[in-house]
């Protein structure tokens, strides 16, 4: 058995450090195909069934690398203490099969959050913020909004009669090409739309 702790240690070690070291450690792309996709099932099926099927780790790749790799080492560990045998391979496979599932199911979370830090025009439109550079229906300003966690800056125009002062609360409006309409906060913007 210490011939198969041994290899299952070398493989399993050697994937997990490419893993580490190359950063791809979702094992799903390449040539391999994705191993941890929705199973192709015909449409008979509800998907429940299909949840079910797609969620079971031992689908997965990284299941077997990860909860191999660690099987192997557990294994080789309790081996070389003198543990007897039988206390050797229950810890070996337990400690495999959590360290899989556990590993699988973390990076499977992980892969689903994307941040998406991209400020769209919806992210704009409705905005506030807070008046840089004062502006007026005849001179451009500056605003600052804060937008997905981030302190951005946007040159800004009104149609608003009264000047916008430093540090005045704005709401975006509309958005042009190099620069944004504003209103002071709490004002109907209907009268006081810029023209193209």
């Amino acid at each position: 058995m210490f011939s198969v702790y041994l290899f299952c240690a070398i493989v399993g070690g050697v994937l997990m450090l490419l893993s580490l070291l190359t950063g791809q450690g979702d094992f799903d792309s390449g040539d391999i195909g994705d191993l941890d996709a929705s199973p192709d099932l015909d449409s008979e099926f509800d998907t429940d069934t299909v949840a079910f099927w797609s969620e079971l780790p031992f689908l997965s790749l990284r299941f077997w690398v990860f909860g191999g790799g660690m099987f192997g080492i557990t294994g080789l560990i309790l081996t070389l203490t003198g543990k007897p045998f039988l206390t050797t391979l229950i810890g070996a496979l337990l400690t495999g099969l959590v360290t899989g599932w556990s590993l699988n199911g973390i990076l499977r979370h992980l892969k689903q959050r994307t941040p998406n830090s991209l400020i769209t025009p919806d992210d704009l439109i409705g905005a506030t913020g807070t008046v840089e550079l004062p502006c007026d229906p005849t001179h451009p300003g500056k605003v600052r909004l804060t937008l997905k966690g981030q302190q951005v800056e946007y040159p800004a125009r009104t149609r608003h009669p009264t000047p916008l002062a430093l540090g005045e609360t704005i709401v975006v409006v509309d958005i042009h090409d190099q620069w944004v309409e504003i209103i002071p906060q709490g004002v109907d913007n209907s009268e006081t739309r810029l023209l193209d």
